[in-house]
């Protein structure tokens, strides 16, 4: 399907997947992928089907009868933009739907999906894992999945600490909402980025990724180098938060000092919205007293202070892929510009919605900092 300045590839099959058949990229009607750092990442695809006088035609409508859309077959969607192609989604195939359409005898057809962590949340597991630091447990259930091809990508929080060698971690539930559990722990995140190549990815486990080459600016405001179609901002001053606490550990027979922990993620504002907020700023407690929890409770304040701060400023808008010139990335840095001084500078991306339909490339986003103001002079707009 040709769309202007891009075009979308779709691969499709249980053991291998492969270029959907032409039938199939004739009916397309739209897709709609959320990609997201937290929680499950899904698409949405609809066709137009219609039946003909012919045998095929006659039995069912040709989408449900073939074996092409069946469930479970992975789904990798390319998209091609300035001739650079790029692996936005992949993922299963979970959920058919059919529906009335209007065009006479037809009928249209949604299927919808999620990532492939899909395929970590289909067995509980109950194991213990002796004597491990979560780090090594999350690399360990992470390398069950190198047959979809994805490879492991696991970054100690900066608050991380080796246990007691007595710690005995007990998993009950599935590999994946082990894994969210564990990346809660530490204000982690978990998510599988697609790509570079068909059928590969990474498995990234660890803080939100605040480093690295900003992508080209989103522009408002700024005459023909506007680039977006809609920007909107949220400061949330009332969210920032300081843990503290007193813990008992069972290896103690008094209790540990009190603790105060304050945010250790990389700053993307120069004015902290934590320092703003004082000296209205939440002061919570951590409170642990079973077991050898004293490194848990450390892990567990310095996570909700980094959580109650790093999205405190919010942005949310929308692109034209074609006008903004590229695709744009979650998990990754943008600037923004032409919106003041309080709003310029770098975010991080948080979520985006890709929507395609003939002739159209939308995006849809989220992005958060920890504060105001703009850190750099000057951003990248290529």
């Amino acid at each position: 399907m040709i769309l202007p300045a891009a075009n979308l590839t779709l691969l499709i099959g249980r053991a291998l997947p492969i270029p959907a058949p032409s039938w199939l990229m004739d009916s397309f009607e739209s897709a709609q992928f959320d990609v997201t750092d937290k929680g499950v990442s899904g698409f949405e695809m609809q066709f137009e089907s219609g039946r003909d006088g012919g045998l095929v035609g006659a039995l069912d409508y040709p989408h449900l009868l073939r074996t092409t859309l069946r469930p479970f077959s992975r789904v990798i969607i390319i998209a091609t933009l300035r001739a650079i192609p790029r692996v936005v989604f992949d993922g299963v195939l979970t959920n058919i739907q059919s529906q009335s359409s209007s065009t006479p005898g037809g009928m249209r057809i949604k299927v919808t999906g999620e990532d492939l962590s899909f395929f970590m949340d289909r067995s509980e597991e109950a194991k213990t894992h002796p004597a491990s630091p979560d780090i090594a447990i999350v690399t360990k259930i992470l390398s069950k999945y190198a047959f979809l091809g994805l490879r492991p990508q696991v970054i100690p929080p900066p608050n991380f600490s080796p246990p007691p060698i007595s710690r005995k971690p007990t998993q009950k539930e599935t590999d994946l909402k082990y894994l969210r559990t564990l990346a809660e722990k530490h204000n982690s995140v978990f998510f599988i980025k697609p790509g570079p190549l068909p059928l590969t990815g990474t498995a990234y486990w660890g803080p939100a990724p605040r480093l690295g080459l900003p992508q080209p600016a989103l522009t408002q405001n700024m005459g023909p180098m506007t680039n977006v179609k809609s920007l909107s901002f949220q400061n949330k001053a009332e969210q920032p938060a300081v843990f503290a606490g007193v813990v008992q550990d069972s290896d103690f027979t008094t209790p540990q000092p009190e603790f105060t922990y304050f945010p250790t993620t990389i700053p993307l504002a120069p004015v902290p919205s934590l320092l703003t907020a004082l000296p209205y700023v939440q002061r919570k407690k951590v409170s642990e007293s079973n077991g050898d929890r004293y490194n848990d409770a450390i892990s567990k304040a310095q996570a909700g202070t980094n959580r109650s701060t790093e999205d405190a400023i919010t942005a949310t808008g929308e692109l034209d892929v074609t006008t903004y010139g590229r695709i744009l990335e979650p998990r990754k840095l943008v600037g923004v510009r032409g919106v003041g001084f309080t709003f310029d500078g770098l975010y991080y991306v948080k979520q985006v919605s890709h929507r395609i339909t003939r002739g159209s490339y939308m995006q849809s986003f989220t992005l958060t900092r920890d504060g105001t103001g703009s850190l750099l002079p000057i951003l990248p707009v290529i």
